[in-house]
């Protein structure tokens, strides 16, 4: 006999929006779409894109602070439907609706990443000490002006920036969200007490610190099976994963996969 474990806890994220069907969350992500459009608009104005000559004036800081702080309240939108939409799959990886809505987002929002790489690129070329002691805005932002700095220095052109962001749906993150979504969805049926009882993943996982050696050794097991079941598309996601982040990264002239991992958590590899 085996007994399944079924009535889990989900969040109230109806003080957010209704639903994900709801007007109100189509009308919110419909508006983040229109803003794309408009900082896109916003950006060929001004010519944010790599600079071949990085003198700062006045009409420089007058655009960097305008768009610096335009993206800080369109980044504050994109992260609640952001957070909305992941609550969901977070806690339910059956739910068919959550996982479309965040394909729709990651597939909607590509445009939005090659705008973010054409505003590195901009900031990163423009003298950042120059930068830093014209503009009040640019002082609150240092850590972000050295980073794009740094991050200019790694892009490949504009071209192929936008080719590797238009795959990446198809790349990395569709490789990522197999991982994601398998992982989330194995069960192991661990024999304990004297019944079976089919556990998700990472309740198998929990039982790695019971006090009772044999319930210990009998999750450990199953787990070890359940993983070896799954062994050809748990390393096809990681292949592609890897696989995705070495050839884009050699071409933007990393040294090795470590230094851009160093660098995104603050860590200066010297």
């Amino acid at each position: 006999m085996s007994r399944e474990l079924t009535d889990l806890p989900h969040w109230d994220m109806t003080t957010v929006f209704p639903s994900l069907e709801s007007p109100e969350f189509v009308g919110a992500f419909e508006a983040v779409l229109a803003g794309i459009d408009e900082i896109s608009q916003l950006f060929d104005r001004h010519e944010v894109r790599r600079r071949e000559v990085g003198t700062v004036d006045a009409n420089f800081v007058a655009a960097y602070e305008e768009i610096t702080t335009r993206l800080n309240s369109f980044q504050e939108q994109i992260r609640v439907l952001s957070a909305y939409i992941a609550s969901f799959n977070a806690t339910d990886a059956r739910n068919d609706l959550a996982r479309s809505r965040e394909s729709e987002f990651t597939t909607r929002f590509v445009r939005f990443s090659k705008l973010s790489t054409r505003y590195v690129a901009w900031v990163g070329t423009t003298d950042r000490e120059a930068l830093l002691a014209a503009s009040e805005v640019a002082k609150r932002h240092a850590y972000n002006v050295q980073q794009a700095h740094y991050q200019a220095q790694h892009q490949m052109s504009e071209v192929e920036e936008g080719l590797a962001a238009d795959l990446s749906p198809t790349g990395i993150t569709g490789w990522a969200k197999l991982y994601g979504n398998l992982t989330a969805l194995l069960t192991v049926t661990v024999p304990m007490h004297g019944e079976e009882r089919v556990l998700p993943m990472s309740s198998a996982r929990a039982l790695a610190s019971d006090p009772d050696r044999a319930v210990r050794k009998a999750a450990y097991e199953a787990e070890i099976a359940v993983w070896e079941a799954n062994a050809v598309p748990l390393a096809a996601a990681l292949n592609g994963v890897k696989g995705y982040q070495q050839v884009v990264r050699k071409r933007r002239g990393y040294a090795d996969d470590v230094e851009p991992t160093l660098f995104a958590n603050g860590i200066d590899r010297a």
